[in-house]
Protein backbone atom coordinates (compact mmCIF):
# COMPACT_ATOMS: atom_id res chain seq x y z
CA UNK A 1 0.00 0.00 0.00
CA UNK A 2 1.32 3.41 -0.98
CA UNK A 3 0.05 6.26 1.16
CA UNK A 4 0.38 9.73 -0.37
CA UNK A 5 -2.34 11.88 1.25
CA UNK A 6 -1.14 13.64 4.38
CA UNK A 7 2.18 11.80 4.35
CA UNK A 8 4.36 9.62 2.11
CA UNK A 9 4.97 5.99 2.99
CA UNK A 10 4.68 2.44 1.71
CA UNK A 11 3.93 -0.78 3.55
CA UNK A 12 3.71 -4.46 2.68
CA UNK A 13 2.80 -7.64 4.54
CA UNK A 14 5.71 -10.07 4.23
CA UNK A 15 6.48 -13.45 5.78
CA UNK A 16 8.42 -11.71 8.53
CA UNK A 17 5.59 -9.23 9.24
CA UNK A 18 4.59 -5.80 8.03
CA UNK A 19 7.43 -3.79 6.56
CA UNK A 20 7.31 -0.08 5.92
CA UNK A 21 9.22 2.55 4.05
CA UNK A 22 9.07 6.11 5.28
CA UNK A 23 9.46 9.24 3.20
CA UNK A 24 12.52 9.24 0.99
CA UNK A 25 13.51 8.67 -2.60
CA UNK A 26 12.50 4.97 -2.71
CA UNK A 27 8.92 5.83 -1.76
CA UNK A 28 9.00 8.87 -4.04
CA UNK A 29 9.88 6.56 -6.92
CA UNK A 30 6.93 4.30 -6.06
CA UNK A 31 4.58 7.28 -5.79
CA UNK A 32 5.65 8.59 -9.18
CA UNK A 33 5.14 5.21 -10.81
CA UNK A 34 1.70 4.86 -9.18
CA UNK A 35 0.67 8.15 -10.77
CA UNK A 36 2.21 7.53 -14.20
CA UNK A 37 0.26 6.24 -17.23
CA UNK A 38 0.37 2.46 -17.18
CA UNK A 39 2.28 2.65 -13.89
CA UNK A 40 5.57 2.68 -15.81
CA UNK A 41 8.37 5.08 -16.63
CA UNK A 42 11.72 4.94 -18.37
CA UNK A 43 14.91 4.46 -16.41
CA UNK A 44 16.22 7.71 -17.89
CA UNK A 45 13.16 9.62 -16.68
CA UNK A 46 13.37 8.21 -13.15
CA UNK A 47 17.09 8.85 -12.87
CA UNK A 48 16.64 12.49 -13.92
CA UNK A 49 13.60 12.89 -11.69
CA UNK A 50 15.32 11.94 -8.43
CA UNK A 51 19.09 12.16 -8.95
CA UNK A 52 19.80 15.18 -11.10
CA UNK A 53 22.67 16.48 -8.95
CA UNK A 54 25.31 14.02 -10.18
CA UNK A 55 26.45 12.38 -13.38
CA UNK A 56 24.18 10.26 -15.54
CA UNK A 57 26.09 7.10 -14.63
CA UNK A 58 25.81 7.87 -10.94
CA UNK A 59 22.09 8.56 -11.28
CA UNK A 60 21.55 5.18 -12.99
CA UNK A 61 23.56 3.43 -10.28
CA UNK A 62 21.43 5.13 -7.59
CA UNK A 63 18.30 3.98 -9.41
CA UNK A 64 19.53 0.34 -9.52
CA UNK A 65 20.35 0.42 -5.81
CA UNK A 66 16.92 1.90 -5.03
CA UNK A 67 15.14 -0.86 -6.99
CA UNK A 68 17.16 -3.50 -5.11
CA UNK A 69 16.30 -1.84 -1.78
CA UNK A 70 12.55 -1.69 -2.55
CA UNK A 71 12.49 -5.38 -3.52
CA UNK A 72 14.42 -6.34 -0.39
CA UNK A 73 12.11 -4.36 1.91
CA UNK A 74 8.70 -4.76 0.27
CA UNK A 75 8.93 -7.70 -2.10
CA UNK A 76 8.52 -7.97 -5.90
CA UNK A 77 6.63 -4.72 -6.39
CA UNK A 78 8.59 -3.75 -9.52
CA UNK A 79 9.11 -5.37 -12.90
CA UNK A 80 12.05 -4.13 -14.96
CA UNK A 81 13.46 -4.20 -18.46
CA UNK A 82 16.56 -2.59 -19.88
CA UNK A 83 14.62 0.61 -20.53
CA UNK A 84 11.51 0.67 -18.30
CA UNK A 85 10.43 0.12 -14.71
CA UNK A 86 6.84 -0.77 -13.87
CA UNK A 87 4.84 -0.95 -10.63
CA UNK A 88 2.74 -4.11 -10.47
CA UNK A 89 -1.08 -3.65 -10.48
CA UNK A 90 -1.52 -5.45 -7.14
CA UNK A 91 0.04 -2.57 -5.22
CA UNK A 92 -2.77 -0.27 -4.02
CA UNK A 93 -2.50 3.46 -3.40
CA UNK A 94 -4.78 5.92 -1.66
CA UNK A 95 -4.48 8.24 -4.65
CA UNK A 96 -5.94 5.55 -6.93
CA UNK A 97 -8.75 4.84 -4.48
CA UNK A 98 -9.56 8.54 -4.26
CA UNK A 99 -9.71 9.00 -8.03
CA UNK A 100 -11.73 5.80 -8.47
CA UNK A 101 -14.31 7.06 -5.97
CA UNK A 102 -14.52 10.38 -7.82
CA UNK A 103 -14.90 8.60 -11.15
CA UNK A 104 -17.69 6.41 -9.76
CA UNK A 105 -19.43 9.43 -8.18
CA UNK A 106 -18.89 8.02 -4.67
CA UNK A 107 -18.09 11.47 -3.41
CA UNK A 108 -18.42 10.66 0.30
CA UNK A 109 -15.84 7.89 -0.12
CA UNK A 110 -13.57 10.26 -2.03
CA UNK A 111 -13.72 12.89 0.70
CA UNK A 112 -13.03 10.22 3.33
CA UNK A 113 -10.03 8.94 1.36
CA UNK A 114 -8.50 12.42 1.10
CA UNK A 115 -6.96 12.86 4.56
CA UNK A 116 -4.52 15.64 3.73
CA UNK A 117 -2.43 17.22 0.96
CA UNK A 118 -0.79 14.96 -1.62
CA UNK A 119 2.88 14.25 -0.64
CA UNK A 120 3.24 17.29 1.61
CA UNK A 121 6.60 18.93 2.35
CA UNK A 122 8.83 16.58 0.35
CA UNK A 123 12.34 17.81 -0.30
CA UNK A 124 15.52 15.93 -1.24
CA UNK A 125 18.79 16.84 -3.00
CA UNK A 126 18.57 16.31 -6.75
CA UNK A 127 14.80 15.73 -6.68
CA UNK A 128 13.67 19.16 -7.89
CA UNK A 129 11.78 17.69 -10.86
CA UNK A 130 9.95 15.25 -8.59
CA UNK A 131 9.03 18.10 -6.23
CA UNK A 132 7.66 20.08 -9.19
CA UNK A 133 5.62 17.08 -10.34
CA UNK A 134 4.29 16.51 -6.82
CA UNK A 135 3.34 20.18 -6.50
CA UNK A 136 1.36 20.12 -9.76
CA UNK A 137 -0.37 16.88 -8.75
CA UNK A 138 -1.05 18.27 -5.27
CA UNK A 139 -2.88 21.28 -6.71
CA UNK A 140 -4.84 19.10 -9.14
CA UNK A 141 -5.98 16.64 -6.48
CA UNK A 142 -6.82 19.45 -4.07
CA UNK A 143 -9.04 21.05 -6.70
CA UNK A 144 -10.82 17.71 -7.23
CA UNK A 145 -11.29 17.36 -3.47
CA UNK A 146 -12.76 20.83 -3.02
CA UNK A 147 -15.07 20.17 -5.97
CA UNK A 148 -16.33 17.02 -4.23
CA UNK A 149 -16.82 18.98 -1.02
CA UNK A 150 -18.78 21.67 -2.84
CA UNK A 151 -21.13 19.09 -4.35
CA UNK A 152 -21.61 17.20 -1.08
CA UNK A 153 -22.15 20.36 0.96
CA UNK A 154 -24.76 21.64 -1.47
CA UNK A 155 -26.50 18.28 -1.42
CA UNK A 156 -26.57 18.51 2.39
CA UNK A 157 -27.92 22.06 2.21
CA UNK A 158 -30.59 20.87 -0.21
CA UNK A 159 -31.67 18.25 2.31
CA UNK A 160 -31.70 20.60 5.28
CA UNK A 161 -28.63 18.91 6.81
CA UNK A 162 -26.92 22.15 7.68
CA UNK A 163 -24.48 20.83 10.30
CA UNK A 164 -23.19 18.29 7.78
CA UNK A 165 -22.80 21.01 5.17
CA UNK A 166 -20.84 23.18 7.62
CA UNK A 167 -18.52 20.30 8.51
CA UNK A 168 -17.76 19.53 4.86
CA UNK A 169 -17.39 23.20 3.92
CA UNK A 170 -15.03 23.89 6.81
CA UNK A 171 -12.84 20.97 5.82
CA UNK A 172 -12.71 22.25 2.25
CA UNK A 173 -11.76 25.73 3.44
CA UNK A 174 -9.06 24.36 5.73
CA UNK A 175 -7.57 22.39 2.85
CA UNK A 176 -7.63 25.31 0.39
CA UNK A 177 -7.72 28.56 2.41
CA UNK A 178 -6.49 30.65 -0.51
CA UNK A 179 -9.41 29.57 -2.70
CA UNK A 180 -12.18 32.09 -2.10
CA UNK A 181 -14.82 29.65 -3.31
CA UNK A 182 -14.22 27.48 -0.24
CA UNK A 183 -14.81 30.49 2.02
CA UNK A 184 -18.04 31.35 0.23
CA UNK A 185 -19.28 27.78 0.64
CA UNK A 186 -18.49 27.89 4.37
CA UNK A 187 -20.24 31.23 4.88
CA UNK A 188 -23.29 30.05 2.93
CA UNK A 189 -23.47 26.89 5.05
CA UNK A 190 -23.12 28.83 8.32
CA UNK A 191 -25.82 31.30 7.29
CA UNK A 192 -28.15 28.43 6.42
CA UNK A 193 -27.44 26.76 9.78
CA UNK A 194 -28.13 30.07 11.58
CA UNK A 195 -24.88 29.77 13.55
CA UNK A 196 -24.37 33.51 13.61
CA UNK A 197 -21.48 33.46 16.07
CA UNK A 198 -19.40 31.21 13.83
CA UNK A 199 -20.62 33.08 10.75
CA UNK A 200 -19.35 36.41 12.03
CA UNK A 201 -16.08 34.86 13.22
CA UNK A 202 -15.40 33.27 9.83
CA UNK A 203 -16.29 36.48 7.99
CA UNK A 204 -13.77 38.37 10.13
CA UNK A 205 -11.24 35.58 9.59
CA UNK A 206 -11.67 35.87 5.81
CA UNK A 207 -11.29 39.64 5.89
CA UNK A 208 -8.12 39.28 7.98
CA UNK A 209 -6.70 36.74 5.54
CA UNK A 210 -7.42 39.00 2.57
CA UNK A 211 -5.80 41.95 4.30
CA UNK A 212 -2.71 39.99 5.38
CA UNK A 213 -2.15 38.77 1.81
CA UNK A 214 -3.05 42.13 0.24
CA UNK A 215 -5.82 40.51 -1.81
CA UNK A 216 -8.99 42.09 -3.14
CA UNK A 217 -12.15 39.97 -2.85
CA UNK A 218 -14.15 39.37 -6.01
CA UNK A 219 -17.79 40.44 -6.29
CA UNK A 220 -19.11 37.04 -5.21
CA UNK A 221 -16.96 37.08 -2.07
CA UNK A 222 -17.99 40.64 -1.21
CA UNK A 223 -21.62 39.58 -1.54
CA UNK A 224 -21.00 36.57 0.72
CA UNK A 225 -19.39 38.79 3.35
CA UNK A 226 -22.34 41.19 3.26
CA UNK A 227 -24.76 38.28 3.63
CA UNK A 228 -22.76 36.91 6.56
CA UNK A 229 -22.82 40.23 8.40
CA UNK A 230 -26.53 40.66 7.68
CA UNK A 231 -27.15 37.20 9.11
CA UNK A 232 -25.06 37.98 12.18
CA UNK A 233 -27.15 41.11 12.71
CA UNK A 234 -30.35 39.07 12.52
CA UNK A 235 -31.51 40.65 9.26
CA UNK A 236 -33.41 38.94 6.51
CA UNK A 237 -36.72 37.93 8.10
CA UNK A 238 -39.80 40.05 8.64
CA UNK A 239 -39.98 40.90 12.35
CA UNK A 240 -41.99 42.98 14.73
CA UNK A 241 -41.65 43.98 18.33
CA UNK A 242 -44.07 43.88 21.18
CA UNK A 243 -46.70 41.35 22.16
CA UNK A 244 -47.08 38.68 19.44
CA UNK A 245 -50.85 38.70 20.00
CA UNK A 246 -51.14 42.41 19.28
CA UNK A 247 -53.59 42.86 16.38
CA UNK A 248 -51.93 43.64 13.08
CA UNK A 249 -48.39 42.77 14.21
CA UNK A 250 -47.15 39.90 12.02
CA UNK A 251 -43.90 38.39 13.15
CA UNK A 252 -41.33 35.94 11.91
CA UNK A 253 -41.04 32.53 13.48
CA UNK A 254 -37.24 32.46 13.60
CA UNK A 255 -34.77 34.98 12.31
CA UNK A 256 -31.24 34.25 11.23
CA UNK A 257 -29.79 35.08 14.63
CA UNK A 258 -31.12 31.95 16.34
CA UNK A 259 -29.54 28.54 16.64
CA UNK A 260 -31.52 25.40 15.81
CA UNK A 261 -30.85 21.66 15.78
CA UNK A 262 -30.50 19.69 12.56
CA UNK A 263 -33.65 19.25 10.49
CA UNK A 264 -34.59 15.59 10.80
CA UNK A 265 -37.43 13.72 9.10
CA UNK A 266 -38.56 16.50 6.73
CA UNK A 267 -35.78 16.24 4.17
CA UNK A 268 -38.17 15.08 1.42
CA UNK A 269 -40.43 18.11 1.82
CA UNK A 270 -37.41 20.41 2.09
CA UNK A 271 -35.98 19.15 -1.20
CA UNK A 272 -39.38 19.42 -2.86
CA UNK A 273 -39.66 23.07 -1.83
CA UNK A 274 -36.16 23.79 -3.13
CA UNK A 275 -37.15 22.22 -6.45
CA UNK A 276 -40.18 24.54 -6.51
CA UNK A 277 -37.80 27.43 -5.91
CA UNK A 278 -35.62 26.39 -8.84
CA UNK A 279 -38.76 26.38 -10.94
CA UNK A 280 -39.54 29.95 -9.86
CA UNK A 281 -36.06 31.00 -10.93
CA UNK A 282 -36.89 29.67 -14.39
CA UNK A 283 -40.21 31.56 -14.53
CA UNK A 284 -42.19 28.53 -13.38
CA UNK A 285 -43.36 29.99 -10.10
CA UNK A 286 -46.59 29.50 -8.25
CA UNK A 287 -47.92 28.75 -4.78
CA UNK A 288 -47.87 25.65 -2.58
CA UNK A 289 -49.43 24.72 0.75
CA UNK A 290 -47.80 23.11 3.79
CA UNK A 291 -50.48 21.50 5.91
CA UNK A 292 -50.37 19.71 9.25
CA UNK A 293 -51.54 19.93 12.83
CA UNK A 294 -49.60 22.00 15.35
CA UNK A 295 -46.18 20.73 16.36
CA UNK A 296 -45.25 18.78 13.22
CA UNK A 297 -42.58 21.15 11.95
CA UNK A 298 -44.28 23.50 9.48
CA UNK A 299 -42.72 26.60 11.02
CA UNK A 300 -39.32 24.95 11.32
CA UNK A 301 -39.44 23.84 7.69
CA UNK A 302 -40.26 27.37 6.53
CA UNK A 303 -37.55 28.85 8.74
CA UNK A 304 -34.94 26.45 7.36
CA UNK A 305 -36.06 27.11 3.79
CA UNK A 306 -35.81 30.85 4.42
CA UNK A 307 -32.32 30.46 5.91
CA UNK A 308 -31.20 28.30 2.98
CA UNK A 309 -32.43 30.79 0.39
CA UNK A 310 -30.94 33.76 2.24
CA UNK A 311 -27.62 31.90 2.49
CA UNK A 312 -27.54 31.67 -1.30
CA UNK A 313 -28.30 35.42 -1.44
CA UNK A 314 -31.76 34.86 -2.91
CA UNK A 315 -34.71 37.19 -2.31
CA UNK A 316 -36.71 35.52 0.44
CA UNK A 317 -39.26 36.86 2.90
CA UNK A 318 -40.59 34.92 5.88
CA UNK A 319 -43.61 36.36 7.68
CA UNK A 320 -45.84 34.80 10.30
CA UNK A 321 -49.41 35.61 11.27
CA UNK A 322 -50.61 35.57 14.85
CA UNK A 323 -54.06 35.22 16.48
CA UNK A 324 -54.43 38.97 16.84
CA UNK A 325 -54.34 39.46 13.06
CA UNK A 326 -57.92 38.24 12.76
CA UNK A 327 -59.12 41.41 14.50
CA UNK A 328 -57.78 43.87 11.88
CA UNK A 329 -59.36 43.74 8.43
CA UNK A 330 -56.60 43.81 5.81
CA UNK A 331 -53.91 44.12 8.49
CA UNK A 332 -51.90 41.10 7.44
CA UNK A 333 -52.10 42.12 3.79
CA UNK A 334 -50.77 45.57 4.75
CA UNK A 335 -47.86 43.98 6.62
CA UNK A 336 -46.91 41.84 3.61
CA UNK A 337 -47.08 44.88 1.35
CA UNK A 338 -44.80 46.85 3.66
CA UNK A 339 -42.17 44.12 3.74
CA UNK A 340 -42.21 43.40 -0.01
CA UNK A 341 -42.18 47.11 -0.89
CA UNK A 342 -38.79 47.47 0.83
CA UNK A 343 -37.20 45.21 -1.77
CA UNK A 344 -35.31 46.53 -4.81
CA UNK A 345 -37.56 47.02 -7.82
CA UNK A 346 -40.69 47.93 -5.85
CA UNK A 347 -40.73 51.51 -7.15
CA UNK A 348 -41.32 50.21 -10.67
CA UNK A 349 -45.02 49.55 -9.96
CA UNK A 350 -47.69 51.67 -11.60
CA UNK A 351 -48.97 54.85 -9.96
CA UNK A 352 -52.41 53.26 -9.53
CA UNK A 353 -50.88 50.30 -7.67
CA UNK A 354 -48.85 52.66 -5.50
CA UNK A 355 -52.04 54.55 -4.57
CA UNK A 356 -53.79 51.30 -3.60
CA UNK A 357 -50.85 50.20 -1.44
CA UNK A 358 -50.55 53.55 0.32
CA UNK A 359 -54.27 53.41 1.15
CA UNK A 360 -53.77 49.89 2.50
CA UNK A 361 -50.58 50.66 4.44
CA UNK A 362 -50.07 54.40 5.07
CA UNK A 363 -46.43 53.76 6.08
CA UNK A 364 -45.71 53.12 2.40
CA UNK A 365 -46.09 56.83 1.70
CA UNK A 366 -42.34 57.04 2.41
CA UNK A 367 -41.68 54.49 -0.36
CA UNK A 368 -44.14 56.00 -2.85
CA UNK A 369 -44.14 59.72 -1.93
CA UNK A 370 -46.02 60.80 -5.06
CA UNK A 371 -48.93 58.40 -4.51
CA UNK A 372 -52.30 59.58 -3.21
CA UNK A 373 -54.33 57.05 -1.20
CA UNK A 374 -56.87 55.21 -3.31
CA UNK A 375 -60.49 55.89 -2.29
CA UNK A 376 -62.13 52.68 -3.60
CA UNK A 377 -64.17 50.61 -1.14
CA UNK A 378 -65.99 47.31 -0.93
CA UNK A 379 -65.49 44.72 -3.66
CA UNK A 380 -63.81 47.26 -5.91
CA UNK A 381 -61.15 47.87 -3.24
CA UNK A 382 -60.52 44.12 -2.92
CA UNK A 383 -60.15 43.75 -6.67
CA UNK A 384 -57.72 46.68 -6.84
CA UNK A 385 -55.69 45.29 -3.95
CA UNK A 386 -55.28 41.99 -5.77
CA UNK A 387 -53.94 43.84 -8.82
CA UNK A 388 -51.66 46.07 -6.75
CA UNK A 389 -50.09 43.18 -4.82
CA UNK A 390 -49.54 41.23 -8.03
CA UNK A 391 -47.94 44.30 -9.59
CA UNK A 392 -45.66 44.67 -6.55
CA UNK A 393 -44.61 40.99 -6.54
CA UNK A 394 -43.86 41.04 -10.26
CA UNK A 395 -41.84 44.26 -9.99
CA UNK A 396 -39.72 42.92 -7.13
CA UNK A 397 -39.13 39.60 -8.92
CA UNK A 398 -38.35 41.17 -12.30
CA UNK A 399 -34.56 40.81 -12.01
CA UNK A 400 -34.41 37.80 -9.69
CA UNK A 401 -36.98 35.40 -8.28
CA UNK A 402 -38.73 36.04 -4.96
CA UNK A 403 -39.79 33.53 -2.30
CA UNK A 404 -42.65 34.68 -0.06
CA UNK A 405 -43.09 32.32 2.88
CA UNK A 406 -46.23 32.78 4.99
CA UNK A 407 -46.55 30.87 8.25
CA UNK A 408 -49.73 30.25 10.28
CA UNK A 409 -52.08 31.21 7.48
CA UNK A 410 -55.03 30.10 9.62
CA UNK A 411 -54.65 33.26 11.75
CA UNK A 412 -55.02 35.90 9.02
CA UNK A 413 -58.10 38.08 8.66
CA UNK A 414 -60.82 37.25 6.07
CA UNK A 415 -60.07 40.22 3.82
CA UNK A 416 -56.36 39.42 3.61
CA UNK A 417 -57.24 35.79 2.95
CA UNK A 418 -59.49 36.68 0.01
CA UNK A 419 -56.84 38.87 -1.59
CA UNK A 420 -54.07 36.31 -1.11
CA UNK A 421 -56.28 33.55 -2.52
CA UNK A 422 -56.78 35.55 -5.69
CA UNK A 423 -53.06 36.39 -5.90
CA UNK A 424 -51.91 32.77 -5.54
CA UNK A 425 -54.20 31.74 -8.39
CA UNK A 426 -52.29 34.10 -10.71
CA UNK A 427 -48.66 33.37 -9.79
CA UNK A 428 -48.25 30.41 -12.12
CA UNK A 429 -45.60 31.04 -14.76
CA UNK A 430 -43.97 33.94 -12.94
CA UNK A 431 -40.84 34.34 -10.83
CA UNK A 432 -42.54 34.27 -7.44
CA UNK A 433 -42.79 31.23 -5.20
CA UNK A 434 -45.34 31.59 -2.40
CA UNK A 435 -45.34 28.93 0.30
CA UNK A 436 -48.15 29.11 2.84
CA UNK A 437 -48.36 26.95 5.97
CA UNK A 438 -51.59 26.26 7.80
CA UNK A 439 -53.25 23.89 10.20
CA UNK A 440 -56.23 21.81 9.01
CA UNK A 441 -59.09 21.50 8.34
CA UNK A 442 -58.63 22.18 4.66
CA UNK A 443 -62.28 23.18 4.35
CA UNK A 444 -61.46 26.31 6.33
CA UNK A 445 -58.72 27.34 3.91
CA UNK A 446 -60.97 28.24 1.00
CA UNK A 447 -59.11 28.51 -2.28
CA UNK A 448 -55.78 27.67 -0.66
CA UNK A 449 -56.93 24.06 -0.29
CA UNK A 450 -56.71 23.68 -4.08
CA UNK A 451 -52.97 24.48 -4.14
CA UNK A 452 -50.35 21.77 -4.60
CA UNK A 453 -49.96 20.46 -1.07
CA UNK A 454 -47.31 18.88 1.15
CA UNK A 455 -49.04 17.38 4.14
CA UNK A 456 -46.87 16.78 7.22
CA UNK A 457 -47.88 13.67 9.14
CA UNK A 458 -46.81 12.40 12.51
CA UNK A 459 -43.68 10.26 12.70
CA UNK A 460 -44.13 6.61 13.62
Amino acid sequence: MITQFGTLSASADTESGTRQLGRGKPVALLAYLAGSPGRRASRERLATLLWSEGSTDQARQNLRQTIWYIRRRLGPWLTTTDDFIELIPEVASDRDRFLAAVRDRRLSDAVTEYVGPFIPDFAAPGAAEFEEWADIERRRLRAIFTGCCDTLARQALGGGQFATAVEIARRSRDEAPMELGTWRLLLESLIASRDTVACLAEAEHLEAMLSANELEPDDATRSALRAARAAANGKGAARSSGDPNTPGAPRSHEDLSSLAPELIGRETEFRALLERWEGARESKGGAVLLSGVAGLGKSRLLADLHARLRASRAKAILIRANPGDRAVSGGFLAAISEVVAQRPGARAISSDSASVLVALAPALASVFPQARPDTASGEDALRRRVGALLDLLRAVSEESALALLIDDLHWIDPESRRVLEAVTARLEGGRVLMVVASRPPLEALGGFAALPRYELTRFD
